[in-house]
């Protein structure tokens, strides 16, 4: 149980982070004269960031599909598929 309330949490903290990352004070750090490959920091910056939060957040869907598939498992009484409505 302990596992599953820290990839939560986890799971939780990527988008606040991806939030707090993209906020204006942050950007604006890198809004320099720099170049990267003829594109500038702050787009690289952008980008970086969100291909960070694509590439956790595709990383934690396994771990947390498998904890769903044995919550499914460990309890019976909830049905996996809705029942079919009345004729």
């Amino acid at each position: 149980m302990r596992g599953r309330r820290k990839l939560e949490f986890v799971a939780f903290l990527v988008p606040v982070g991806g939030i707090i990352l993209i906020l204006p004070p942050l950007v604006l750090i890198a809004n320099v004269s720099t170049w990267i490959f003829g594109v500038p920091a702050i787009i690289v910056y952008l980008f970086a960031v969100w291909l960070a939060l694509i590439t956790v957040a595709f990383a934690l869907q396994f771990p947390l599909g498998r904890l769903q598939e044995t919550d499914m498992e460990a309890d019976p009484s909830q049905p996996e598929t809705a029942p079919a409505p009345p004729k």
